[in-house]
């Protein structure tokens, strides 16, 4: 009789369950697994959503939560042991990742209207993650090599970023809040770490680094202002923080252990 009822009360949940997600309409979840102990999940709430998961390999881990209307995301692991998790909520984002290697991780979030991300590893245990708030952000990853780690924060309208890294333990982080920001951080080599940091309106950042253990680093807060920082060489280190309307900094840098440092506000 006990198992009569368990019976009983697993079917009238399951029957409530079922009836909360009649509201949904046109949402699309489909995953694809190859090779052994992989587990994926696709959640879906709102209308015409779509969800795509290809795993290859083994131990991978893939999970995609969709809330909102005509948001889509796709997700490609090849190799063992990687994890990405994927969360939107709102209306027209688009994201991707596509993950191979082994132990790459992943975590994307996207709130609002609009939004575009694309995060991709290739390589052993690299690290992405994004978050973007508000409407028509967009950020892209790129990571060739290992132990890389990718962190991207967007906050606003229409903010821009981009990070490429190629080489081993890289770190690249931009944080972005305000309206039409702009941040690109390209890294070649091994151990360096590049950082752009923008609030207000019309900034723009440009960090590349070629070599190893470079250091670069751009504050900008208020309008319009642009920072360029180049290394080529070792143990190089740079520094922007700007505050205020259209200032411009530029560093260069040739050869190894440089420093630099520029401060400008009006």
């Amino acid at each position: 009789m006990k198992n009569v009822q368990a019976l009983t009360l697993s079917a009238a949940v399951s029957l409530a369950l079922c009836s909360g997600l009649s509201v949904a309409a046109d949402n699309q979840g489909s995953i694809y697994q190859a090779g052994n102990a992989n587990r994926g999940g696709i959640t879906q709430f709102g209308v015409e959503n779509e969800q795509a998961t290809v795993q290859r390999g083994n131990y991978n881990n893939a999970n995609s939560l969709q809330y909102g209307s005509n948001n889509v995301q796709k997700t490609h692991q090849s190799g063992n042991y990687n994890m990405a998790l994927n969360t939107q909520s709102g209306s027209g984002n688009n994201s991707a990742v596509s993950q191979n290697g082994d132990f790459n991780r992943s975590a994307m979030t996207q709130l609002g209207d609009g939004n575009s991300a694309g995060l991709y590893q290739n390589g052993n245990r690299n690290s992405s993650f994004s978050d973007q708030m508000g409407i028509e952000n967009k950020t892209s990853a790129h990571q060739n090599g290992n132990g890389n780690m990718a962190d991207n924060s967007q906050s606003g309208i229409e903010n821009e970023s981009r990070l490429n890294q190629r080489g081993d333990f890289n770190y690249a982080m931009v944080d972005q809040d305000g309206i039409a920001n702009e941040a690109n951080i390209s890294q070649s080599g091994n151990f360096n770490s590049g950082v752009a940091w923008q609030k207000g309106e019309g900034n723009e950042a440009n960090l590349a680094q070629n070599g190893d253990f470079n250091s670069s680093f751009v504050c900008q807060y208020g309008t319009d202002n642009l920072a360029n920082t180049h290394q080529n060489g070792n143990f190089n280190s740079a520094d922007v923080i700007q505050s205020g309307t259209a200032d411009v900094a530029s560093i260069n840098q040739m050869g190894n252990h440089n420093s630099s440092f520029v401060m400008q506000g009006n």
